[in-house]
Formats: C-alpha cells, sequence, structure tokens
C-alpha cells in the first residue's frame, strides 16, 4: 500500500469515528433533557450501542493501513478504542442501574 492508500483508509476510518461520535453526542444531550424513564433506557441502550460502534470502528470496521507506526495505527486506534469501551460501559452500567431499579418497583 502506498502513501496515498494509506492516507485514504486512515481518513475514512477517522470520518467513521467522528460521525458515530455525532450522533452519540446528540443521544446524549437528548438523554440529559428526556424525563420519560422508558426514553431513558432507550438512550442509554442506544449510547452503548454507540459506543461499540466507535470502538471497533478502526481496525475491525473500517481497514487501516499496515503500518503500525502510521499515526492511525499508534495513535488513533487505542484511543478511539478505549474511548469506545468507556462509553459503551457507562452506557451499560446506566441501563442496568435503571432496569434494576425498574425489577425493584
Amino acid at each position: 500500500m502506498h502513501d496515498g492508500e494509506a492516507t485514504s483508509v486512515c481518513a475514512t476510518a477517522q470520518r467513521v469515528a467522528l460521525g458515530a461520535s455525532v450522533v452519540l453526542a446528540i443521544l446524549s444531550i437528548v438523554r440529559i433533557f428526556e424525563t420519560d424513564e422508558g426514553e431513558r433506557r432507550g438512550l442509554s441502550l442506544g449510547c452503548a450501542l454507540v459506543g461499540a460502534f466507535i470502538a471497533a470502528a478502526p481496525g475491525d470496521l473500517v481497514g487501516l493501513c499496515t503500518s503500525p507506526t502510521m499515526q492511525c495505527n499508534a495513535v488513533m486506534r487505542p484511543f478511539v478504542l478505549f474511548v469506545g469501551a468507556a462509553v459503551f460501559l457507562v452506557g451499560a452500567i446506566d441501563l442496568t442501574r435503571r432496569l434494576l431499579s425498574l425489577r425493584k418497583r
């Protein structure tokens, strides 16, 4: 793969992660202002799923270049994996907490 191709796949992975992050930001803003408990559970599930998608985007869903020293492999992939996993965990924990409180009623 020459530099132009590597830059292209890296840029594609970056755009996918950015687009999913915009969706996550919108879900999070709506989640803050939502008062219905059922809707909040759904939005928490949506945030968890988008977090999983973000974590899987670079490398798994969108291939990256083969050079381990390129910025997409050395910096972006670990960072996006960490942030996506953290978002997934927060969404999953919030959803679990809300489902448990529903069950206690």
